[in-house]
């Protein structure tokens, strides 16, 4: 901890930190990042190819990555429903994936649980992935989301169980119906990111980068806007395909 007194001058020659990114701009490390849509949207298929692409070094949807080890936690969706989805799809998964019945329990109550906070320093300790992916938010705190001291509370709780470089991506359920479609302007986008669901503000307040995903037009498209930066360029909207595999991504042409 450190306090320095700058004259104006001085104040004004600091040279600002440079910003490492994952997947540069929009997954800065030690970064929270916030993906959140409607039920069906997409978002789990968008997690995996966020997933996929870190794992391997490879471009997201034309942005480069820095390739690092990736851990995949989905509290939501049984592990053999997942397996399922993706043998069907013939896809084969470049990162880890956790696995067990330590999330097995009422929503959000082993948030305080000591044996699980073990358990996921020790998956640090073993892979310290650089990006770990938690689906989906509801399940892994037991606050309202209207409560203005959940975001840092749990955000500073993830964080702690992994090293300080390493980015925590949450998956969110969008409650509230959005009839925008396709690529949105910056200042629709930021309003919709505040009304997006109840206590949404401050969600989006302190967290570092905010991803809205929304239905462009038919099953297989989906919009993409970053609605929160962190001082570095934000990413202008962009459209999506979903494969009919449902799990394969391309860029919308």
């Amino acid at each position: 901890m450190s306090l320095r007194i700058l004259s104006p001058a001085a104040f004004m020659a600091l040279e600002p930190p440079t910003l490492v990114h994952l997947i540069n701009p929009i997954i800065p490390l030690g970064g929270v990042v916030f993906v959140y849509g409607k039920s069906g949207v997409g978002k789990s298929p968008f997690s995996w190819g966020l997933a996929d692409a870190v794992a391997t070094g490879g471009p997201f949807c034309g942005m480069k990555t820095l390739k690092a080890p990736v851990l995949y936690i989905d509290v939501d969706t049984r592990w053999w429903v997942i397996q399922h989805r993706w043998r069907m799809a013939n896809y084969r998964p470049t990162f880890h994936i956790a696995e067990g019945d330590a999330f097995d329990c009422l929503d959000g109550m082993w948030y305080f649980g000591n044996k699980v906070r073990e358990l996921l320093r020790e998956a640090n300790e073993k892979f310290h992935p650089k990006m770990v992916i938690v689906s989906t938010l509801a399940k892994i705190h037991p606050f309202a989301y209207s409560d203005p001291s959940a975001p840092l509370q749990v955000y500073k709780r993830w964080q702690e169980l992994f090293d300080p470089e390493c980015a925590i991506v949450f998956i969110h359920h969008d409650k509230k119906s959005s009839h925008l479609q396709g690529e949105i302007d910056e200042d629709t986008a930021y309003h919709l990111s505040k009304e997006a669901f109840s206590g949404a503000s401050q969600w989006m307040d302190h967290c570092t980068t905010a991803i809205h995903l929304t239905r462009a037009g038919n099953d297989y498209r989906f919009g993409v806007t970053q609605t929160k930066d962190q001082g570095s360029e934000k990413v202008k909207s962009f459209e999506v395909v979903l494969e009919k595999d449902g799990v394969h991504l391309t860029i919308g042409a």
